[in-house]
């Protein structure tokens, strides 16, 4: 499952790193994509429920990211001066952090099941716009129709 988790993850920063390119579509255009967790969260959300799984937005100090049967999902962990992507055991994390061993505190983060829930509806709108209004589903919480 890791390896199919971290393909999509390649697939979305690629994906992202498009939308940001020229700066056009009103996307942050900063190195390293700082400043677009929560699209990038709301982005890997969409295309691990479109692939059958049930991921989770992560919501944390300041940073969004995704979790999905077990992995922590990151698409813009290199902001932190981590890898590009990071798809790692979210237990572990978890544990490493409890432990003060890891000092990665914006890993440490309260799930949440809708992109809704975790308050970042409007990053999902303008994802939208920049794929020319792609199809998605109703929000559950907000009521915005889906395209």
């Amino acid at each position: 499952m890791k390896n199919k988790i971290t393909k999509i993850a390649k697939q979305v920063r690629a994906e992202l790193i498009s939308f940001i390119s020229d700066g056009a579509n009103g996307f942050n255009s900063q190195p390293h994509l700082s400043g677009m967790c929560g699209y990038g969260a709301v982005m890997v959300f969409d295309a691990l429920k479109k692939a059958g799984r049930q991921p989770k937005i992560a919501v944390g100090q300041g940073h969004y990211f995704t979790v999905c049967d077990g992995f922590l999902v990151d698409v813009t962990a290199s902001q932190f001066g981590q890898s590009k992507i990071v798809v790692r055991d979210y237990e572990k994390v978890k544990k490493m952090i409890a432990s003060n061993e890891y000092q990665m505190r914006w890993w440490q983060a309260s799930l949440h099941n809708s992109v809704c829930s975790a308050n970042i509806c409007s990053n999902r709108k303008m994802i939208d716009d920049a794929r020319s209004k792609a199809k998605r589903d109703d929000c559950n919480t907000c009521g915005e129709k889906g395209a």
